[in-house]
Parts: C-alpha cells; sequence; structure tokens
C-alpha cells in the first residue's frame, strides 16, 4: 500500500472504515504497516498473507478492491465471482488491472 492505493486513500478519507489487504507474498507488508502507521490507520488494516483464491472473510464487505487478482485466478471473471462472495447484499466491487511487467514469464501487458 502507497499513498496513491485506493486502499490508503479509502482509510484516510472515512475513518470508520476497516479494511483487509490479502497477497500470497507479504514482500511489501512490512513498508505498507509503516506508511499505515505515519498515516494513522493502522489499527483499521489487517494484512493476510495467504493465496487470495483460498481467502474467506468471516464477515461481508461494503466494498470489495480487485486489484491484480485475475492473474491469481487466471483471469478477471472467475476474480469478480470470488470478490463478489465477500460483498454484503448491497456492496461494491471497485476493479482494476494490475500489472507485474518482467515479473511474470510469458507477462504480456
Amino acid at each position: 500500500m502507497d499513498r496513491r492505493s485506493a486502499l490508503w486513500r479509502a482509510l484516510q478519507a472515512h475513518q470508520s472504515i476497516t479494511a483487509v489487504g490479502v497477497d500470497i507474498s507479504d514482500a511489501g507488508f512490512d513498508r505498507t504497516r509503516e506508511l499505515a502507521t505515519e498515516s494513522g490507520v493502522a489499527d483499521r488494516l489487517e494484512l493476510r498473507r495467504e493465496d487470495v483464491t483460498e481467502y474467506r472473510s468471516a464477515r461481508e464487505a461494503d466494498v470489495v478492491l480487485c486489484v491484480g487478482a485475475a492473474y491469481a485466478f487466471g483471469e478477471l471473471l472467475p476474480a469478480l465471482k470470488a470478490a463478489g462472495d465477500h460483498l454484503a447484499e448491497d456492496g461494491i466491487i471497485a476493479a482494476r488491472r494490475c500489472c507485474w511487467s518482467g515479473l511474470v514469464s510469458g507477462n504480456k501487458c
């Protein structure tokens, strides 16, 4: 999470929300925690090192940010379906394609 991310902006703008970030790699978690602490949102952010395809939340979300998850699911539609499984009845999904150029063999960004 950096200061340009939708998640950071949402946590900054809406003091009543909480967020869960799920990623198979925790490579950026230390920096994310630092930024969250500096920004005063650390108590509302949970980071989970977990395969997003297996992640299940105990609670429904009002908003699911689906950024780069199509890579994990093989394509966008399964990623959106999985995101929808976490939504409250009137919840929304905000999706964005994400590309890790050069990090994945055969990546065509």
